[in-house]
């Protein structure tokens, strides 16, 4: 068994950048000088300013309770520079993603989720079969099937305010069975990242001297 812990770093793979033109006479620390003209941050040098943590995301149900619905990827500064960064100035970054979605076992408690063995057709019982409306374990490796082929792609522009408190660029899901109350005992499976990679991260970060 693993666990996802809020706050816990992660470190995705970027599968592509979009790289800004040079000159000739570029040099690498030219680029990452935290000077007037900004720190370009790019797919090699993105993880010395930035991290990505997994933080859990909760909502509010219709009787107003609280209740912890999925976990997002967040991608923000990193501690030591988040004082750092020049309010005077709006730092911009453009960042894409993409991922695919696996549902696995899980049991939320305590702020910890324990993920176990990937729900199948063959694993599943009936009251999982019925929290997704199938009437069989056909209709149920379908549908399985179907939203672990479907790959999701995010595309956002981060600015000073989500450098600082992290933007959401990934969200998992907390699965809990259809006619449960929403409460983390009644969480049973989760949708955990299959394939989460950084497509493109590119952009200019403004940091005080």
């Amino acid at each position: 068994m693993k666990q996802i812990i809020n706050e816990q770093i992660v470190v995705p793979k970027i599968t592509a950048s979009i790289v800004p033109d040079r000159s000739l006479f570029w040099k690498k620390d030219e680029e990452e000088k935290p000077d007037d003209t900004g720190i370009r941050i790019t797919a090699r040098n993105w993880s010395e300013y930035l991290k990505v943590i997994q933080k859990v995301y909760t909502d509010s149900s219709v009787d107003g309770k609280a209740y912890t619905r999925g976990i997002n990827y967040l991608l923000k500064l990193k501690d030591e520079y988040v004082e750092k960064l020049d309010s005077a100035k709006e730092s911009t970054l453009m960042v894409n993603t993409r991922y695919k979605q696996s549902l696995v076992y899980a049991e939320y408690k305590d702020g910890k989720l324990n993920i176990g063995e990937k729900v199948t057709a063959k694993n599943a019982d009936e009251r999982v079969l019925a929290t997704f409306h199938c009437t069989n374990q056909s209709d149920f490796a379908e549908m399985l099937a179907a939203q672990e082929a479907e790959e999701q792609k995010e595309e956002l522009t981060i600015h000073n305010r989500d450098l600082r408190n992290g933007a959401a660029i990934g969200w998992f899901g907390l699965q809990r069975y259809s006619t449960s109350k929403w409460t983390d005992d009644e969480i049973f499976a989760y949708w955990c990242a299959a394939d989460f990679a950084i497509t493109r991260l590119d952009g200019v970060i403004y940091l005080k001297n």
